[in-house]
């Protein structure tokens, strides 16, 4: 980490956004678990099931790892660069979230409209 301790604001944003970009991985990683993991709708004979180790232990895990990076990256972070560390991390992540979020809807509406019965 000897090249954070520069001092500059491009060391810091390096930084932030491949922290930013892996805790976007992880959220992605996580709605495509969620997506999976869901039953079918009662309407197609799918079953509400009981949770199981993935709904106890698995879902706090994400939000606790997003944090352990972005509050271990305030760690390596003076106190003078922290916009520029918060400003790119959370611009990175909202970049990986959103274009997954994009595939998503394009997917989900797509799924919908076939099996519309309008």
């Amino acid at each position: 980490m000897d090249w954070l301790l520069t001092g500059s604001c491009a060391a810091a944003t390096d930084f932030s956004l491949l922290l930013g970009a892996l805790a976007g991985l992880i959220l992605d990683v996580t709605m495509l678990i969620a997506i999976t993991q869901t039953p079918p709708l009662r309407e197609h004979g799918g079953t509400p099931r009981p949770p199981g180790f993935a709904e106890r232990w698995l879902l706090p895990l994400p939000p606790f790892l997003i944090a352990l990076l972005w509050f271990g990256g305030l760690w390596f972070i003076d106190a003078k660069l922290l916009p520029c560390y918060a400003f790119w991390s959370t611009a990175a992540a909202a970049v990986m979230v959103g274009a997954w979020l994009l595939i998503l809807f394009a997917i989900g509406s797509s799924q919908i409209a076939r099996r519309s019965v309008w």
